[in-house]
């Protein structure tokens, strides 16, 4: 078993406390909404958590008063154990699916869309203060569009009415690529280019299919740009010009969206902004998010 939801499991009451207070998960003290003072911790089995805060002020007219120690919390806005939240959480981290993440924790569908919702809020405001960059001087960054179009169950393999289209790009330095992906109202060079302007940084090599969009980098004093023609090569015999990296960080963008059996249209930017979170952070998604959550 995972070391950490070993350890979880085996957490005893105060534990767990101590934990969510290390986490800045919860507070490590309440005070009396009646009297002011601080409240003392308690631990009760009776109670959902298994510990509460109690006034021990014996002055005050709300004498032996409790709090969760939810209160004040995000954590206040779930029922389910404590254990439960915070192990959905590791699992969805992990890259684990709600039919994954079920068979291991006691939560609803209804209930891991709202916490996966958070989640994926506290990843937007993460993106909004460090923004993908890509590439620098010398690098090579590989540019593509796809069209993301994997049908929910419910559309019964017809095609969609309105596709799609995101463009993707990826750092071509890192291993494996780190890359990053933005729904484009359509393929134009007016809509392209500002993207590629404000992800990758100047001085990258930029290569790409034959698409005309692209042949607008041409004239670029921030890039060098080259291509290869597909209806030819794989890679160009004279420039060695590829885009075989972009095209599997594709891939797994299409297999993430069929694992879920595909992604309505208006859920398709949380999609985007939750696997390039999973995909750049990998193994310290579950700190990062940890730390996402104090704030």
């Amino acid at each position: 078993m995972n070391s950490f939801l070993d350890k979880l499991i085996r957490f005893e009451v105060l534990d767990l406390y101590q934990w969510l207070v290390e986490h800045r998960i919860t507070l490590d003290e309440q005070s009396c909404s009646y009297c002011y003072t601080p409240m003392t911790f308690k631990i009760v089995s009776s109670t959902t958590d298994g510990c509460v805060f109690r006034c021990t002020n014996t002055s005050c007219l709300k004498y032996e008063t409790t709090k969760s120690i939810r209160t004040h919390s995000w954590i206040s806005n779930f029922k389910i154990p404590i254990k439960e939240i915070i192990k959905s959480i590791y699992l969805w981290s992990c890259g684990r699916l709600y039919t994954e993440i079920k068979q291991e924790c006691r939560i609803s569908a209804p209930v891991f869309i709202r916490l996966r919702k958070l989640l994926i809020n506290k990843i937007q405001t993460f993106w909004s203060r460090n923004p993908i960059k890509l590439g620098g001087p010398n690098i090579i960054v590989q540019v593509d569009e796809m069209k993301l179009n994997h049908n929910v169950k419910a559309h019964r393999g017809r095609t969609s009415i309105r596709p799609t289209w995101i463009l993707t790009m990826v750092d071509t330095s890192t291993t494996p690529a780190l890359g990053y992906a933005e729904i484009i109202p359509n393929k134009e060079a007016g809509t392209i280019i500002p993207i590629i302007e404000r992800v990758v940084r100047s001085g990258s090599k930029i290569h790409s299919d034959e698409a005309k969009v692209y042949k607008v980098l041409q004239r670029s004093e921030n890039y060098e740009h080259s291509w290869v023609t597909h209806k030819y090569h794989f890679v160009d015999p004279n420039t060695g010009t590829h885009t075989q990296n972009v095209e599997s960080f594709n891939n797994k963008i299409k297999r993430k969206s069929k694992d879920r059996n595909g992604i309505d249209d208006d859920k398709r930017k949380d999609f985007l902004s939750e696997f390039l979170f999973l995909d750049h952070q990998k193994e310290k998604a579950f700190d990062v998010i940890l730390e996402l959550l104090m704030l």
